[in-house]
C-alpha cells in the first residue's frame, strides 16, 4: 500500500486541498505500479458514445512542460 512521504510541503498541500492531493497522488501512483489504462467515454444527449479517450498508466509522469500524446 502506498504512504505518502510526510514533509512540510505534504501537510500544506493536503491541508489546501482538503486531502485532495493526497488521493490524486495514491490514484496516481496505482494506476502506474499497476499499469492500468483508463478511458474518459463521452456520451452525446442521445446516450450514444461519442468520444473514446485513452489515458495511458504513464500520465503525469512526464516531465513538467510536456503535453501527453492525444
Amino acid at each position: 500500500m502506498w504512504t505518502p512521504q510526510i514533509n512540510a510541503g505534504t501537510i500544506a498541500a493536503a491541508v489546501f486541498t482538503g486531502g485532495m492531493s493526497l488521493a490524486v497522488k495514491a490514484g496516481r501512483t496505482v494506476i502506474q505500479e499497476n499499469q492500468l489504462t483508463l478511458y474518459l467515454v463521452s456520451y452525446n444527449g442521445n446516450g450514444y458514445i461519442q468520444n473514446v479517450q485513452v489515458i495511458p498508466p504513464n500520465i503525469g509522469s512526464e516531465p513538467s512542460g510536456s503535453v501527453p500524446p492525444q
